[in-house]
Order: C-alpha cells, then sequence, then structure tokens
C-alpha cells in the first residue's frame, strides 16, 4: 500500500477564514472604487491661460476645417499643430472632430 500524498485534513482556522474574506473585500471594493468612483475628470484644476485658449481653439479649429485629416493640412498648419500637441497630434485631431461631430 502507497501514503496518499495529499491529506484532506485541513483545517483552516477563523481567524485564517476571517482574513481571507477581508482581502478579498478589500480587493473588490478597491476595484469597484477605481472603476465606478469618482473620476475627478471634467474641468481642468485651473484656469486656463490666453495662449493655451488660443491652441484650444486652434486645434478645433483645424479638426473643424480638415474633419480630423491631418495630412489635409498645410505644412504650416501640421508643425504648428506638432509644436502645440507634439507628436499625437494627428490622432488627436481626429479626437477633436469626432467630439465636434457629437457636440457641435
Amino acid at each position: 500500500m502507497t501514503k496518499p500524498i495529499f491529506t484532506a485534513k485541513t483545517n483552516a482556522g477563523l481567524p485564517v477564514i476571517i482574513a481571507s474574506i477581508t482581502v478579498l473585500i478589500l480587493i473588490l471594493g478597491g476595484l469597484l472604487w477605481h472603476n465606478f468612483g469618482n473620476s475627478g475628470g471634467g474641468e481642468p484644476a485651473r484656469s486656463l491661460t490666453a495662449q493655451e485658449k488660443a491652441d484650444r481653439e486652434f486645434v478645433q479649429k483645424k479638426a473643424a476645417e480638415s474633419s480630423g485629416n491631418f495630412n489635409s493640412l498645410s505644412q504650416e498648419d501640421q508643425q504648428r499643430l506638432l509644436a502645440i500637441i507634439g507628436q499625437r497630434a494627428p490622432f488627436q485631431l481626429k479626437q477633436e472632430a469626432l467630439n465636434l461631430k457629437r457636440n457641435p
């Protein structure tokens, strides 16, 4: 006869069960708060400067004019958008055009 490797005699104590349930509740609560809690989004934390407002209006204007197509803009406009937004300018222009369609 061979001895069984695992025995079915593993009784977890009450403190271990309570600790496990508490950790599970904390993890689930953290995930729920992260996904559905206060996002803090919306308005910026500070008001925009005059330059930031001008840049934002320029991006919105070019998004409306080009329907989000970065390649249809002039070289100067492309360079200015790259200076304002950075390398994500083509994607951001397309997103801005979509936002303008949804919320005119």
